[in-house]
């Protein structure tokens, strides 16, 4: 049977379902719905847990208001709904006060990040083994001023279903008002298990070792030396002994040499890392021998299946030109390694979803 729940309805049941979560509390957030060519939302300064159907404005595709409660205010924050309806395919938005996501917005800088937990898979076009991200923007003193800062951060970022807002909350959107819910379930508790595991000293938005040298994500099958060697990936340990003979030979191949340091002191680390967290590719081969620390390299197997390589101290890897692949710190967040190229320009990153 097609459900008969009108728009109002179906905002007046969710605005319960998120006061008892805690997203709501003392009149905060907002919920919008889209149907039938009209924008359905509730009102500003109304305790969501009493909303009823008369309560919830109409507005067309413009934002123009075109019905509701004449003793009621359309919330400060509709131009950014518009804003969120206009750059993306959202048939629903949730505006949620969770104290999950506002907690999560202090404790990271730019962006949240997280990996390896299975509700990523919740967010549309995310796998357990992706780096989910949610952009960060500073917050303002009348919230209708964020719908740029808004709108700028769901262009640079094409893949999120969420804006986080500085020790404020969160914008969460989706399909249609199911898709939406699930969304923002999802996220919240991703923020929740994120802090959760940071106060117990283990950070979430880097992958945590197996300590099995190479194996696909998928299966979880181990890959040895030689199965790599078939997928055009080199890997081989070089004790130090043996070192200046073979970096003789690569530096003879490619040319050039340097040495890269990264430590959990570096500034802005997180942002840097979000560059090489990123699935991509190069014109020319990326070669490393690691002399310390640790590191996880994703890369793509010639049926498009990820196998991971654990890198750490005496470790070699070559990834073919073009292959794409990914780079992630382990919880050590610190690595020393010496990379071989033939041309800086060929580091340049050709990302796969851009």
């Amino acid at each position: 049977m097609p459900d008969s729940t009108t728009p109002q309805q179906r905002i007046c049941e969710l605005a319960k379902s998120f006061y008892a979560l805690g997203w709501v509390s003392g009149t905060s957030g907002g919920i919008t719905v889209k149907d039938n060519g009209y924008v359905y939302l509730a009102p500003s300064g109304v305790q969501k847990e009493s909303l009823t159907p008369r309560q919830i404005f109409v507005c067309d595709d413009e934002g123009k208001v075109i019905g509701g409660p004449a003793d009621l205010r359309i919330p400060a924050f509709t131009s950014i709904f518009h804003e969120i309806y206009n750059r993306t395919n959202a048939g629903a938005i949730i505006h949620n006060h969770s104290i999950h996501a506002a907690r999560a917005t202090i404790h990271c800088d730019k962006r949240f990040k997280i990996t390896g937990i299975e509700m990523q898979k919740g967010i549309a076009g995310h796998d357990v083994f992706d780096l989910l991200s949610v952009p960060i923007i500073e917050n303002v003193s009348h919230e209708k001023d964020l719908a740029n800062q808004i709108g700028k951060a769901i262009a640079d970022n094409p893949q999120t279903y969420a804006v986080l807002v500085r020790g404020h909350g969160a914008y969460i959107w989706g399909r249609d008002w199911a898709h939406a819910k699930t969304q923002a379930e999802c996220y919240d508790y991703l923020f929740r298990i994120y802090l959760e595991e940071k106060s117990f000293g283990h950070d979430l938005s880097k992958p945590r070792r197996r300590h099995i040298k190479a194996y696909r994500l998928d299966t979880a099958q181990t890959v040895t030396p030689d199965e790599l060697h078939a997928e055009g990936i080199e890997y081989k340990i070089i004790q130090p002994p043996e070192i200046w003979k073979d970096f003789d030979a690569l530096g003879k191949k490619y040319g050039h040499k340097d040495e890269v340091f990264i430590t959990p002191n570096e500034p802005q680390l997180e942002e840097k890392l979000f560059a090489f967290e990123q699935e991509h590719s190069h014109a020319e081969d990326e070669v490393r021998y690691i002399f310390s620390g640790e590191g996880i390299f994703d890369i793509r197997s010639t049926r498009d299946a990820w196998i991971r390589i654990e890198v750490a101290a005496k470790d070699y890897v070559c990834i073919p030109a073009g292959r794409n692949h990914r780079f992630f710190l382990t919880q050590a967040r610190t690595i020393n390694a010496q990379r071989f190229f033939t041309d800086k320009t060929g580091w340049v990153a050709n990302y796969r979803n851009t």
